[in-house]
């Protein structure tokens, strides 16, 4: 973790006074996720509590500030986050808190912080963060663009009226009301593209300059136009045009881009936008291993977790429990060879039932189809 944060600024080893000591921005972010609690509450919390201000290394210094806390954190490495995780399984089976003899996995929807994405709402968001952009930049280009007043105009308040009227139209019963509707979301494009294009002009003149301002506005535009046109083009084709677009193309989030449109069959929402993470369990509540999958389903989990837990426990669970979707992997590779020398009971829930079966039968492929064999009651 030392080394992730070093790495925030270029002199930040070796020079400025000193900053948090990385033992207290730890426990505090560890603090910040055990309750689920923002920034801001964390602050109170440890500010408050003299328990936490033991637990975090506080004591009677003055707790750090929650953009502290936040921008310290955007540094680390998912790599150093599953490291710092193995330690703490390691350290829990050296304290006997548990011995890795049963398993258990599933998958969940874990929802990013996002609002519910819209057509209308992904344009006016694409209006707003260039608007912003360009009348950051004024000030850089004014002497290298003519007209920087026209450039640099934000155009935010016409695409929230217009987005407003789109609205009230909603709500309406009208046997026009579609292609009223049509009428907006055209103006609410049309709106969106002279937004690209003057935000195309400022970018090229910010090109020509070596300031650091200058280039952190460029890196920044670079990164959000392409999303920008991506949701100008799905909203022609959706609603202008009337055609279906895959889930995995659509882009639900300008400041979230990795969101997915996660399917749920059960009751509640039938749509969560998210993405969906597999999380291991051992004995004793001690989460082994947690993984953002880019495939809609946790087929073929169940090996990737198993060689997971040999080389954390260095010996293979007695007992795997898990939902019938992380049971199938039509093909072992040369690392889970090995563990077809120990068989494992495995439980799989089907339909509300249980069956047992051994888990070298889930890897191997059946001659009778994808099912499982070796069935026991």
């Amino acid at each position: 973790m030392r080394a992730d944060f070093g790495k925030r600024y270029r002199f930040t080893l070796v020079h400025g006074r000193h900053s948090t000591p990385v033992e207290v921005l730890l426990r505090m972010l560890i603090c910040k996720h055990l309750y689920q609690w923002s920034y801001q509450e964390t602050v109170k919390q440890v500010y408050d509590n003299l328990l936490l201000r033991w637990f975090c290394r506080v004591y009677w210094a003055a707790v750090p500030d929650a953009s502290t806390l936040f921008r310290w954190e955007q540094t680390l490495r998912p790599e150093t986050l599953h490291a710092l995780n193995d330690r703490v399984v390691q350290l829990a089976a050296q304290a006997k808190v548990t011995k890795g003899r049963k398993l258990r996995l599933d998958a969940t929807c874990v929802q990013t912080n996002i609002h519910h994405p819209t057509d209308s709402g992904l344009l006016v968001d694409s209006v707003r963060v260039l608007s912003r952009f360009v009348q950051r930049a004024k000030g850089l280009v004014q002497d290298q663009v003519s007209d920087v007043q026209q450039v640099c105009r934000s155009r935010l308040r016409t695409a929230r009226q217009v987005a407003q009227t789109l609205h009230r139209q909603l709500r309406r019963k009208a046997e026009d009301k579609e292609a009223q509707q049509k009428e907006l979301y055209q103006k609410l494009i049309q709106t969106s593209e002279q937004m690209v294009r003057q935000s195309q002009q400022v970018m090229a003149a910010l090109g020509q300059q070596t300031g650091q301002q200058a280039k952190r506005l460029l890196r920044q535009a670079q990164e959000v136009l392409p999303l920008v046109e991506r949701v100008i083009a799905q909203t022609r084709t959706r609603v202008l045009e009337g055609k279906k677009m895959a889930s995995g193309q659509k882009v639900l989030s300008l400041f979230e881009p990795h969101t997915r449109a996660i399917p749920r069959h059960k009751g509640g929402a039938l749509v969560e936008f998210g993405r969906h993470v597999v999380l291991d369990e051992v004995d004793g509540g001690i989460v082994t291993r947690y993984q953002i999958l880019e495939h809609p389903t946790e087929h073929g989990q169940a090996l990737e977790a198993v060689v997971h837990h040999r080389a954390l426990f260095e010996h293979p669970p007695n007992l795997v429990a898990g939902d019938r979707g992380v049971e199938g992997s039509p093909q072992l590779s040369g690392s889970a060879r090995p563990l077809l020398r120990w068989p494992i009971s495995a439980v799989a829930s089907d339909g509300g039932r249980r069956r047992r079966v051994a888990i070298f039968s889930l890897f191997l492929p059946s001659p009778l189809g994808r099912g499982c064999r070796n069935l026991e009651p």
